[in-house]
């Protein structure tokens, strides 16, 4: 019982880090309801199984109720203790399964083909442990390497296809192994090559995936370029206008100069007060561009959020110290600053009016380059009061390209949440 309950509890650790590598954890109780069904049934599995001996294994068990409680314990997983589209939370649990049963084929046929008899419970739970770990680090490692984020997938519910073709393939095999004889070496050599070929299949569900997610990314960044041309346009655009202005403004100045001294002559104090009024509110009319620190990526997206803001009700503070050429990549910059004010903007939409913030900080000093940005979110009491049971993840998936830059310059990114602020604080070192 005890070996049996040690082994359910890795089973269980192990197949949280893998469901956490594509999937979000719901938070609270209920979250952890959807694993209880699974615990017990592990524990009930795995010391039914080491009762059993040598082939038995295969064939002392049921295979079509194992796989259908297997598939239901990992679909309640799925559905109770994490969010997002409803086809991706039954893609992954049922992929596990058709990864697991072919797995543990692969060792029952290979044993039996290597030996000429059955195996043992104790080399069973070791070797098949044993693999599925090596192919959960193994997708693990290569969604890191491919920057697959949680929620990064929007359409893929086709990739469901795959894991139920392989079960159906898994459930053949074993028919197939009852009916022909279990110590047919002939028979147990092309359920081998079966079972690998099962495997095979089934890491293209991986494979498809991150094309999926590389395919939404460069969609996304697609969206942002667009959104970031429209902030250079609109900065661009007012700039010659407020340009022209000024040209205009000192061409009459000599003119409204003279025209002054004349009143002053004549003592037309009243028409000279009504004139220099003009000229102030003419003046102060050059507006549009409020920040000009020579760097057009950074003035675009700050004059953009004056704009914005301007729109939405929220408050601004914005604090900038850069020079106006420096050693980062022009469409870095316009990428980080675009992503990171883009989706302070969309957690403040969330916010009621009259409680919208946000501070924007950036400074420069000896090569490095400082963004500091906290705006209002919502809390987890805030959340509750809304009567909503899933707990947005801040901010979304424009942080994947802000980190991806910080790392392009071997800086640093950094979020967290403090006294009802969202922080975001990014850090990059000019390349040299």
């Amino acid at each position: 019982m005890v070996p049996g309950i040690f082994l359910a509890l890795y089973n269980i650790v192990l197949v949280k880090k893998y469901m956490d590598i594509f999937l979000e954890t719901r938070k609270g109780r209920v979250g952890w309801a959807g694993w209880l069904p699974f615990a017990f049934w592990e524990v009930l599995k795995i010391t039914h199984a080491m009762g059993l001996k040598d082939m038995e294994l295969l064939t002392g068990q049921n295979p079509g109720v194992n796989l259908g409680l297997n598939i239901a314990v990992m679909g309640i997983v799925g559905l109770v203790s994490y969010v997002g589209e409803i086809w991706k939370r039954l893609l992954f649990p049922v992929a596990y399964v058709a990864l697991l049963t072919a797995v543990e084929a692969l060792v029952v046929f290979g044993f039996g083909y290597l030996t000429g008899g059955g195996i043992s419970t104790g080399a069973y739970f070791f070797a098949s442990n044993v693999i599925v770990s090596l192919v959960i680090i193994g997708i693990w490692f290569y969604a890191a390497r491919q920057e697959i984020q949680q929620g990064t997938v929007r359409k893929g519910n086709f990739l469901l296809i795959i894991p139920f073709i392989s079960i159906g393939i898994y459930y053949i095999l074993f028919e197939a192994a009852i009916s022909a004889g279990i110590h047919d070496r002939k028979m147990l050599a092309g359920l081998i090559i079966a079972a690998v070929m099962v495997l095979a299949a089934l890491l293209t569900v991986y494979l498809l995936y991150a094309r999926l997610a590389k395919e939404y990314q460069i969609l996304k960044n697609n969206q942002t370029y667009l959104n970031q041309m429209e902030a250079y346009e609109l900065y661009f655009s007012a700039k010659e206008n407020d340009d022209q202005e000024l040209v205009r403004m000192r061409h009459d100045l000599k003119q409204m100069l003279l025209l002054m001294r004349s009143q002053i002559v004549n003592k037309e104090y009243g028409e000279m007060e009504i004139l220099v009024n003009g000229l102030i509110g003419s003046t102060f009319s050059l507006t549009r561009i409020k920040y000009n620190t020579g760097n057009p990526a950074l003035d675009a997206h700050l004059n953009e959020l004056e704009t914005v803001a301007a729109e939405k009700g929220i408050t601004v503070y914005i604090g900038a110290d850069v020079p106006g050429k420096m050693n980062f990549a022009i469409e870095d910059l316009s990428i980080l600053l675009g992503n990171a004010i883009d989706n302070a903007v969309e957690a403040l939409e969330k916010i009621q009016e009259g409680s919208r913030r946000i501070w924007v900080d950036i400074q420069y000093n000896k090569g490095m380059l400082l963004l500091h940005i906290k705006n209002d979110c919502i809390t987890e009491a805030g959340w509750k009061n809304m009567g909503s049971s899933k707990k947005e993840k801040y901010h979304g998936i424009g942080l994947q390209s802000i980190t991806r830059i910080a790392r392009k310059y071997k800086g640093s990114m950094r979020t967290g949440v403090k006294e009802g602020l969202f922080c975001l604080e990014v850090t990059l070192y000019e390349n040299t």
